[in-house]
């Protein structure tokens, strides 16, 4: 519980008058336990992103080629959650026009 507060205080806080938000990151694709860890987050103040990141082989597969998930499977799970994260993202900071991360 001890980290939880930790990360409460550093969202609440923010730099510099930002907003601050944790991202659910490699996790398992359906875990009671992420549902549970989203729900202590936000029981203690911490805005959760709403897009999550799960543990999936397309992250790690293209590294030795230099490539991340959206250049080695542009189609796959991963590039989308990554899009999607990016989008949210964006949108969050006030980016009006940006490129797609697949492009």
């Amino acid at each position: 519980m001890e980290g939880v507060k930790i990360i409460s205080v550093i969202c609440q806080k923010g730099g510099a008058g930002k907003e601050a938000w944790v991202v659910m990151n490699a996790i398992p694709p359906t875990s009671k336990i992420t549902e549970e860890a989203i729900a202590v987050l936000q029981a203690a103040g911490v805005q959760v992103a709403p897009v999550r990141l799960v543990r999936r082989l397309d992250f790690v597969n293209g590294l030795p080629e230099g490539q991340a998930a959206v250049e080695w499977h542009p189609h796959g799970k991963a590039a989308q959650e990554i899009t999607r994260l990016w989008e949210w993202t964006a949108e969050k900071i006030g980016l009006k026009e940006h490129a797609n991360v697949g492009e």
